[in-house]
């Protein structure tokens, strides 16, 4: 037959695993905390490059959009200015023919 002797512990050795695992849990805390603030700062910054991507392409497609304009806004002088030249060039034929 096999007992089991059960170890006794002094109440000074009680105090000393009472506060190892007490220190334990508050740098296990410690430690989650930390972990869940770093994961906060992750996904914070994952949003904000995410605005900034946004605001860039925002950005872009306005530029693309002021230069489509200027370039038809330039296309449309060019062709009034045509017009007027051809107009001006059949009043200097009815002109010359008179």
């Amino acid at each position: 037959m096999c007992f089991k002797i059960k170890r006794v512990y002094t109440s000074a050795e009680i105090k000393e695993k009472k506060k190892e695992k007490k220190r334990k849990d508050k740098q296990r805390k410690k430690d989650e905390q930390k972990e869940r603030e770093r994961e906060m700062r992750k996904r914070e910054e994952k949003i904000m490059k995410a605005e900034m991507e946004k605001a860039r392409k925002k950005k872009e497609q306005e530029r693309i959009k002021k230069k489509r304009e200027e370039e038809k806004k330039k296309n449309d002088e060019r062709k009034l200015n045509e017009k007027k030249k051809r107009e001006k060039e059949k009043l200097r034929k009815l002109r010359n023919e008179y």
